[in-house]
């Protein structure tokens, strides 16, 4: 996998969405789009929320796609992580 990630525009991710949705009735290959019943809310730390799940962080979920997909697919809760750099010495490595 490479450290580098390139940025998908605004307008190309959403004229994906919308193509993919026209043609075929579904985003970034989730064929269910999740539509939770209101009648169901969790409440956690004084907030009401719909899904107490979400994605594990990681560089890919992190990706603007995949953040979508994760949202289309159910998932509420989306740890978003900033990019660091990492040199030997954080690692331990000699």
């Amino acid at each position: 996998m490479s450290d580098i990630m390139y940025p998908v525009s605004f307008g190309n991710l959403m004229n994906h969405i919308m193509t993919e949705y026209k043609m075929y009735n579904r985003i970034y290959n989730v064929n269910k789009i999740h539509r939770t019943n209101h009648d169901q809310r969790l409440s956690i730390f004084g907030k009401s929320i719909e899904n107490p799940v979400g994605p594990a962080a990681g560089p890919n979920t992190q990706l603007a796609q995949n953040i979508v997909a994760s949202y289309v697919a159910g998932a509420r809760c989306i740890e978003l992580k900033t990019v660091q750099i990492m040199y030997g010495e954080e690692l331990g490595i000699p």
